[in-house]
């Protein structure tokens, strides 16, 4: 099954969360069932809800419509950095737009606004990077001044070594924290309450995890955590009460790496956790639902 850090296989019949998954997912090259199959074996594996997470324009009126047709579905809407690299610049600006009208009509019907971030891996060079965080302060500008209030859930990817700027070697957006700093910095300037922001599918540095605790902000501890190493470890010094679940579905499967995933994986997360700060799977799903719950302000 792939389980290289001999984890136990999640078991019992306690409730569980997915807070961070894209069903129905709009960007092609997934192999999932359809999103009514995913949500009915969610139900019948004791899954409460899951949160499916917007990225851009097409995926937040798709992901929207099917979250107001469900109940144990609720509604993320973002503007990921992955969109700001990669959206054709004849488009960009209209879509973003419309994306701002769609948010302002539908603000009630959104529990938190996300994904958005940084993603130094997406943005290689200087310019991209500026350019997405120009356009994060931009947009959690505009969101900010619709609703203050609601969770923000972050997607923070720092620079490996091999996303390296070569043509400026020396610049802090190369180091390996060079994301989450610049991240910091941004909530700071915005005077942003960071015990409601959310770093989703959390994976470190590790060093900072002691920094980001003490400043309040919440981590999601992806399915994948049941047999990656990195993911696993980056959350095992975590405690327990800052943590919640999630899938990233259609990736982040527990084993496989092939966009497979499906909100129901989430039970894996728990099964990670627990193995991490060896206590029971029970605990750990009472506490992250719980978590959740508080976090997204839900039932």
């Amino acid at each position: 099954m792939g389980n290289r850090l001999q984890i136990d296989q999640p078991a019992g019949e306690w409730e569980y969360v997915d807070t961070h998954c894209h069903v129905p997912w709009t960007g092609g090259r997934s192999r999932t069932p359809s999103p009514e199959k995913q949500l009915e074996a969610f139900k019948q594996s004791h899954g409460r809800f899951f949160i499916t997470s917007a990225i851009d324009l097409e995926s937040s009126k798709i992901l929207h419509e099917f979250a107001m047709q469900h109940d144990s579905v609720h509604f993320s809407c973002g503007w990921a950095p992955q969109t700001v690299t990669y959206t054709p610049v004849h488009e960009y600006e209209q879509d973003l737009q419309e994306w701002k009208s769609f948010v302002e009509s539908r603000v009630d019907d959104i529990v938190a606004f996300g994904e958005l971030g940084l993603d130094f891996h997406h943005a290689k060079t200087l310019q991209e990077r500026e350019r997405q965080v120009n356009e994060l302060e931009s947009i959690l500008s505009f969101l900010l001044e619709i609703d203050g209030k609601k969770p923000v859930a972050l997607h923070v990817r720092n620079a490996s070594p091999r996303d390296k700027d070569t043509a400026n070697p020396s610049h802090p957006y190369n180091e390996q924290d060079g994301a989450t700093n610049e991240i910091l910095k941004i909530m700071d300037s915005m005077g942003v309450n960071l015990n409601k922001v959310l770093f989703h599918c959390f994976s470190g540095p590790k060093t900072m995890n002691d920094y980001l605790v003490s400043r309040g902000f919440l981590f999601s501890v992806p399915s994948s955590a049941f047999s990656i190493f990195r993911w696993y470890n980056v959350s095992k010094n975590l405690p327990l009460d800052r943590l919640v679940t999630e899938t990233d579905s259609p990736f982040q499967h527990p084993w496989l790496r092939k966009p497979v995933n499906t909100p129901s994986n989430a039970k894996y997360s728990i099964a990670a956790i627990a193995n991490s700060h060896d206590t029971s799977q029970e605990e750990v799903a009472r506490q992250t639902v719980e978590n959740a719950i508080k976090f997204f302000n839900v039932r």
